[in-house]
């Protein structure tokens, strides 16, 4: 019932479009972008956000390090979270440095 109703309200729910690598568009809600300052890096703004779909939307090549574009960012997959009803990826900015 959860898929159901997040498939018929996702522009409701401010659903945005996901471009990943391949190719595939997928609606999503997106959560707002959090930015941390690195402080290793001096201060340059780390970004990433949370994103949900339906559970059968999000295509099975879409795992960690995966790219993706959005809201006009090149975006690098840094987890998938598949649940019976909802699939939750988070996203870093592609430039990440990774500590």
């Amino acid at each position: 019932m959860v898929s159901n109703v997040l498939k018929a309200e996702k522009l409701t729910l401010g659903g945005e479009a996901v471009v990943f690598d391949q190719g595939d568009s997928v609606l999503m809600v997106l959560g707002q972008h959090r930015e941390e300052v690195d402080i290793y890096g001096g201060a340059r703004k780390q970004l990433s956000v949370n994103g949900s779909a339906s559970f059968d939307e999000i295509p099975a090549y879409v795992t960690e390090g995966t790219k993706a574009t959005f809201r006009g960012i090149d975006w690098k997959v840094e987890s998938v979270e598949r649940g019976q009803a909802v699939t939750s990826v988070s996203f870093v900015d592609q430039n990440r440095i990774e500590a």
